[in-house]
C-alpha cells in the first residue's frame, strides 16, 4: 500500500511542476516578444524574469519533494531505477511517466525559446553598443565645430604696398 502512496504522491508532484513548468514556458513567450519589439521595455522584460524566477524556485522544492519520494519508491520496490522496471503491471507508475515525458517535452520547448531569447537579446545589445557608439562620435563632431575661434588665428597679409 505504501508503494500506490508514494506513486500518487509522485504523480501529484510531477503534475505542479508540469503546472508550472507550463506557466514559464507562457512567460518565456511573451519574453520573446518582448524582446522583439525595437524598443524592448526594460522593466516589462525585468517583471517576467522575475516571474520566471519565483516560479523555478517553487520547481526547486517540488524537485526536492519529488527526489525523496522517488528514492523511497525505489528501495520499497527493490529496484535501482525505475526506467527500465515494468509499469504495465501499475496504472500509476504508467501515468507518472507518460507525466514525465510531458515535463520533458515542455523543459525542452522553454530552452529552445530561452536560447533564441537570448540570441536575441545579445543582437539587441551589440545594435544599441553601434548605435552608442555613432552617437559618441557625433557628439566629438558636433563639438569639433563648436569650439570658438580664439583658439585658432589667423594672420592677414596685406600685399597691396
Amino acid at each position: 500500500m505504501r508503494d500506490k502512496e508514494l506513486i500518487q504522491k509522485l504523480i501529484s508532484v510531477s503534475k505542479q511542476k508540469l503546472l508550472l513548468l507550463n506557466e514559464m514556458l507562457e512567460l518565456t513567450i511573451k519574453q520573446s516578444t518582448v524582446i522583439e519589439k525595437i524598443e524592448a521595455n526594460i522593466v516589462v522584460l525585468s517583471e517576467l524574469l522575475s516571474e520566471k524566477q519565483e516560479i523555478m524556485n517553487k520547481i526547486d522544492v517540488l524537485d526536492i519533494v519529488f527526489v525523496d519520494k522517488y528514492e523511497a519508491l525505489k528501495i520499497d520496490l527493490g529496484v535501482v531505477s525505475l526506467k527500465n522496471y515494468d509499469v504495465k503491471s501499475d496504472e500509476g507508475l504508467k501515468e507518472l511517466r507518460e507525466i514525465a515525458a510531458k515535463i520533458s517535452n515542455v523543459m525542452r520547448e522553454i530552452k529552445k525559446i530561452d536560447d533564441e531569447n537570448i540570441k536575441k537579446m545579445s543582437l539587441n545589445i551589440n545594435t544599441t553598443k553601434r548605435e552608442l557608439k555613432d552617437v559618441k562620435n557625433g557628439m566629438k563632431i558636433a563639438k569639433s565645430y563648436g569650439k570658438k575661434n580664439s583658439e585658432v588665428q589667423s594672420i592677414f597679409i596685406d600685399k597691396r604696398r
